[in-house]
C-alpha cells in the first residue's frame, strides 16, 4: 500500500513539474517582447518612461468621452512631465502626446486635467 501512495505522489511530481516549464525558453510565461517586457505578466513598454510597465498600475485612468464603453484607458507621464503616453483600448499601439502650457497634445488627441479627473478629448469627437 505504502508503494502504491510513493508511486502516486512521485507520478504526480514528475507531471507537476513538466506542466510548469511554461514557454519555450523554459520560464513560466513564456518570451519577452523587444524590449525585454514580459506581456504574458501585464507589462508592456513604455516610450516616455523607457521602461517595462503595467499600465494599470503605472498609469492613471482617464476618462475617454469618444472611447470604448466599458474600457478603460490610461495615461502614464514622463519623469520630466513634458510628455504623456496614452494606453487606448481600441489603439494598436501607445501614442505620445506633448506638453503644451496646461494640456498634452498630437495632431489626434488632447489631455487635459479636469478637478481630480483627467480627461481626453478626441479630435473631431470620433473614434478612429
Amino acid at each position: 500500500m505504502k508503494a502504491g501512495w510513493l508511486s502516486v505522489v512521485v507520478l504526480s511530481g514528475l507531471v507537476a513539474s513538466c506542466a510548469v516549464s511554461g514557454g519555450t525558453d523554459g520560464r513560466i510565461g513564456g518570451k519577452k517582447d523587444g524590449h525585454g517586457c514580459l506581456a504574458a505578466a501585464g507589462y508592456t513598454f513604455s516610450m516616455v518612461q523607457d521602461a517595462c510597465i503595467r499600465v494599470f498600475e503605472s498609469g492613471v485612468r482617464v476618462q475617454d468621452a469618444g472611447g470604448r464603453d466599458g474600457l478603460a484607458s490610461f495615461v502614464v507621464f514622463g519623469r520630466d512631465g513634458e510628455r504623456a503616453e496614452l494606453f487606448l483600448p481600441d489603439e494598436a499601439g501607445s501614442v505620445v502626446l506633448v506638453r503644451r502650457g496646461p494640456v498634452w497634445v498630437n495632431d489626434r488627441f488632447t489631455l487635459r486635467q479636469d478637478r481630480a479627473e483627467w480627461v481626453l478629448d478626441r479630435m473631431g469627437g470620433s473614434r478612429p
